[in-house]
């Protein structure tokens, strides 16, 4: 069963609830569940943890050539990017009301 409706207030100030549409900050816990939804599709042979991402993600890239075409899931699940922390970029990213895929083509532009 999936309940699909909120709970609660997603801003207590202004009393708004909380609705199917409201995203959470979860932290580190969604890693756990795209390693498992990942490793789910690999199972199910529809994706290879070294293929390039760039090759899985229409217009993934990463600030240089070398690194856009070379990153696998397997380097992201296990931070091998060369990457820093980019975490504030989440946070503007959802006060933008960015689409993930918007937030996603801001990477070319991160410095390593």
């Amino acid at each position: 069963t999936v309940i699909a409706e909120g709970f609660g207030l997603r801003d207590v100030a202004k009393n708004l609830p909380v609705t199917e549409n409201t995203l959470f900050g979860i932290g580190s816990t969604s890693k756990a569940f795209t390693a498992t939804l990942l490793g789910m599709r690999k199972d199910a042979g529809e994706v290879d943890f070294d293929t390039p991402v760039s090759d899985l993600l229409d217009g993934f890239r990463l600030k240089g050539d070398a690194a856009s075409l070379s990153v696998t899931p397997r380097d992201l699940m296990t931070h091998h990017t060369g990457m820093p922390r980019h975490d504030y970029a989440w946070v503007l990213g959802r006060s933008d009301n960015m689409t993930r895929h918007e937030m996603m083509l801001k990477f070319r532009h991160f410095e390593p």
